[in-house]
């Protein structure tokens, strides 16, 4: 047996040798493997850390470097295959979806209201959206953390990662403060989500999120899709980052899309309150990629933003490579004053009579906006023989006029008096006042039946005055119709009265009256159809007042929208319009909707147009584009003390701020402001001796 124990003992040692052998050779796999994944791991943190640091130089097939919006977006309108991201609205409301991920996300349901020509049209977050609007997501490693918290849809971000104080530099050599935007390229992952970022989703449509999609820059990517879409919209979007309001900051983005995309900043105010701001519609990039770099002004006391680059028709949009930074201003890009223009956009009728004339009164030039084909359709007589007093009757009447009163007073009559910039008027006085009134009033006029009318004129009084409007029907009988009371009047206002004729009735006189002790005069009285714009013989007398007159496109359609040919019919055609008006230059555009991209900017300067202007809120230097020009908007929600806050901040930094304003009237309209207000703001303007000057005199200033 001896021979036996030999073998055994041979072999007991073979295999102890093998099971060395083997051992050694699993160690030094997993050693060779831990450094594998510590290599990977470190490169990783690498690619984020110079992510973080270094923002530009993106390397990408096509690039758009523009700003534009609405005060904000608007509610949707139904869409099949194009953009509908800004035709007449585009809201922008978002709910929240949750994901395997840890951490949690909820977004505003906000509507948000776009201009329509003085018409709100608004919409709401659909359905399940969480009205809350707060947001929180945190993810930690091992040498990189972040978190972020949120109260009432204001968020904060904070990272220990080392490249969060680190400066970086676009491609030009310019050093920008730091990424402002935690996890810009989402390499990082918080189990199945990018870490602080959120999605959501409103409307009717079938969203679909992915992570990790493909990237332009690093390993991961995020990705929407969308079928079955009539409205809403889907987004990715990072925490709300801290932001001071007023100043500049830079956005920028990788993107991927097979149809229209947008991007819209979110603002968030100290108050927790909320605002929308659309800068762009992006083209589809046709399945590669492209990059857009813009502009962003938070407004006075936003405390913290985020942006939704958002997909809102059947598509597909990846994106990556986020940045947002502050951006310095240098000395060289200011003015060497600031200065304030003011911009009325659409022709509104108000704006000829509530506006020219204090312009006119101080002396200062405006820029207003007409939609050509709208202003062309409102040609409408004056249905008063003599409107403007100017012929005299030989007899100390106007011609077609008769002077009246009635009951126990004292009327003392006189024409012609000095009406406003020299033109005639006609004036009574009432003293020892029991009851009755007296008026001045025209020959009855004929009109239609149940339609509407207009009237209005120029007038100065010591007391309160009454609009009344005498009916004759078919029958010849006689009702009349109080339709405006007007208050005592210093200094020349217009009274602009609208009101519809009952069904029998045939003819129509309209009386000022005064019904108290005092003084009222009249001048410059119209009846027309009831129209909102004015006409082209009013676009002539603007121009001719020195103010400056702009194109609004033909039909107040978003540009984006059509064919490069439709764009440019709207544009060019809208100009050759107004100066078939007899207006001598026409020199830069107000984009509908504050909707436009490359292309529009082309055919805006095809057209020789010198700038163009958006609806994005904000402040311009002489090194702002000239085709994306950004304003501050005057609506019945604004005070006093915000357009103040403006223009005092536009002298202090020597920059050029632009009042932009629509109705200014009393309808009520959430885009008009009052004749007291704009009053109000002229008045600041005259007093602090702000430079007011129009569209074409800055641009002229700018690098």
């Amino acid at each position: 047996m001896s021979w036996f124990n030999s073998l055994k003992m041979y072999l007991t040692k073979r295999s102890t040798l093998i099971l060395l052998a083997m051992l050694v050779i699993v160690l030094g796999l997993i050693f060779i493997n831990f450094n594998a994944v510590s290599l990977a791991f470190n490169r990783s943190l690498g690619l984020i850390s110079n992510q973080l640091a270094a923002v530009g130089n993106l390397g990408q097939t096509a690039t758009s470097t523009n700003s534009s919006s609405s005060s904000s977006s608007s509610s949707s309108s139904s869409s099949s295959g194009g953009s509908n991201l800004n035709t007449l609205a585009a809201v922008v409301g978002s709910s929240s979806s949750s994901s395997s991920s840890s951490s949690s996300s909820s977004s505003s349901g906000g509507s948000v209201v776009t201009r329509h020509r003085g018409v709100a049209l608004s919409g709401g977050g659909g359905a399940g959206s969480d009205s809350s609007g707060s947001s929180s997501s945190s993810s930690s490693s091992s040498s990189s953390s972040s978190s972020s918290s949120s109260s009432g849809g204001s968020s904060s971000s904070s990272s220990s990662s080392s490249s969060s104080s680190s400066s970086s530099s676009s491609g030009g050599g310019v050093t920008h403060g730091p990424n402002l935007i935690i996890n810009p390229s989402v390499e990082i992952d918080n189990n199945g989500t990018p870490a602080n970022w959120q999605h959501g989703s409103w409307g009717n449509n079938t969203p679909v999120y992915t992570y990790p999609a493909a990237a332009s820059d690093g390993v991961k990517g995020i990705k929407l899709a969308v079928t079955g879409y009539t409205a809403g919209d889907i987004k990715w979007y990072f925490d709300d980052v801290q932001v001071n309001g007023g100043s500049t900051y830079t956005f920028s983005d990788d993107y991927n899309s097979t149809a229209p995309s947008g991007l819209v900043v979110r603002y968030t105010f100290a108050n927790q309150s909320q605002t929308y701001d659309y800068l762009i519609t992006l083209p589809s990039t046709g399945g590669v990629w492209a990059s857009t770099t813009n502009i962003i002004n938070p407004p006075v006391g936003v405390s913290s933003l985020t942006v939704f680059h958002l997909l809102s028709n059947n598509g597909e949009l990846t994106t990556d490579n986020y940045a947002l930074y502050e951006t310095p201003v240098t000395s060289n890009q200011l003015f060497s004053q600031g200065a304030v223009s003011l911009n009325f956009d659409d022709g509104f009728t108000s704006q000829y009579d509530h506006v020219l004339p204090l312009l006119t009164q101080n002396n200062f030039k405006g820029n207003f906006y007409i939609v050509s084909h709208l202003t062309a359709a409102a040609v409408s007589p004056n249905l008063i023989v003599n409107g403007s007093l100017a012929t005299d009757n030989g007899d100390g009447t106007p011609a077609g006029w008769h002077v009246g009163n009635w009951g126990t007073n004292t009327l003392i009559s006189s024409y012609p008096t000095t009406g406003p910039a020299g033109l005639k008027a006609a004036e009574v006085t009432l003293s020892n006042y029991v009851d009755g009134d007296a008026k001045w009033y025209f020959n009855d006029v004929s009109v239609t039946g149940s339609s509407g009318y207009r009237f209005r004129d120029f007038y100065q009084a010591t007391a309160p005055s009454i609009i009344t409007a005498q009916f004759t029907h078919v029958d010849n009988s006689l009702t009349y119709l109080d339709v405006a009371n007007l208050p005592a009047a210093a200094t020349w206002h217009v009274a602009d009265v609208v009101f519809d004729t009952p069904v029998d009735v045939n003819k129509v006189s309209i009386f000022h009256r005064l019904a108290t002790n005092g003084t009222l005069d009249i001048a410059s009285t119209s009846l027309t159809a009831d129209n909102t714009y004015i006409t082209p013989a009013e676009v002539k007398d603007l121009e001719n007042a020195g103010q400056e007159i702009g194109d609004h496109t033909q039909t107040h359609t978003d540009l984006t929208t059509l064919t490069s040919g439709q764009a440019t019919t709207e544009v060019a055609g809208a100009k050759a319009d107004i100066l078939g008006m007899g207006i001598n230059s026409v020199q830069t555009l107000a984009y509908p909707y504050g909707s436009y991209n490359d292309s529009i900017k082309a055919i805006a300067q095809s057209a020789g147009l010198i700038g163009a202007r958006t609806v994005t809120s904000g402040f311009n230097n002489k090194d702002t584009d000239k085709m994306a020009l950004r304003v501050q908007s005057v609506e019945s929600g604004t005070s006093f003390d915000a357009v103040k806050s403006w223009i005092d901040k536009a002298v202090q930094d020597k920059t050029w701020l632009i009042l932009l304003f629509h109705q200014v009237d009393y309808s009520g309209s959430p885009y008009g402001t009052t004749p007291e207000m704009f009053a109000q703001i002229v008045n600041y303007l005259k007093t602090n001796n702000v430079p007011v000057k129009t569209n074409a005199e800055m641009i002229g200033q700018m690098n």
